[in-house]
């Protein structure tokens, strides 16, 4: 799983800031986990679940920091749990 930041388009009010998450196939389970978790821990980030992508709604670059943080804590400790057959 990969998670990046697109930042806000030229000539458009609207916030088009985001952070987009790509994952392969093989990751489902763990995409899965993850986003499940993120519907009970953090409400506020809303986000759209693609085939192998997910866009996650964020206000700016530190927002994004943020979120990313979070993602590479929760990232690390569902993998580690499948590792051990959890």
């Amino acid at each position: 799983m990969t998670i990046t930041y697109m930042g806000q388009m030229k000539d458009t009010k609207a916030n088009t800031r985001c952070a987009m998450i790509f994952w392969g196939e093989e990751e489902n389970v763990l995409a899965n986990r993850l986003f499940d978790l993120m519907d009970k821990v953090l409400p506020e980030y809303k986000y759209s679940l693609f085939e192998n992508m997910a866009t996650v709604a964020v206000d700016d670059r530190e927002d994004y920091k943020d979120y990313k943080s979070w993602y590479k804590k929760a990232k690390k400790m569902f993998t580690l749990c499948m590792k051990f057959g959890k």
